[in-house]
């Protein structure tokens, strides 16, 4: 008797060993999943940063060259031309434009 309880005993061990393998294999084929998910998901984050960061560059391109030409239009008023009502209005409404182009693309790369 003392032989069979053994088996006994052995089986059910078994048993159990081999139950807690297929619980074991069922959680590291979702963790698999899991991970594929995540890895997907990275890449395409890292895609839409990249394409931000372009984003970025071109907004801040655009706010440097509408800099240099406020800072040259404020040299040629310092420069002393004659004095033109007209063409100071169409400056300073031209000015003001690019201020304003500025501060949309300021606003923009805050809200990015």
């Amino acid at each position: 008797m003392l032989y069979g309880y053994n088996y006994t005993n052995q089986v059910y061990i078994m048993s159990e060993i081999l139950s807690n393998l297929k619980e074991t294999e069922i959680k590291v084929l979702q963790l698999a999943k899991k991970i594929k998910m995540l890895r997907e998901e990275n890449a395409a984050l890292k895609e839409r940063n990249k394409s931000l960061y372009l984003q970025i560059d071109k907004q801040q391109t655009l706010i440097d060259n509408q800099n240099k030409t406020i800072s040259n239009l404020k040299t040629t008023l310092a420069s002393g031309l004659p004095p033109n009502t007209e063409w100071k209005e169409g400056l300073t409404m031209e000015i003001e434009r690019y201020i304003d182009d500025i501060d949309k693309c300021l606003l923009w790369l805050r809200n990015s």
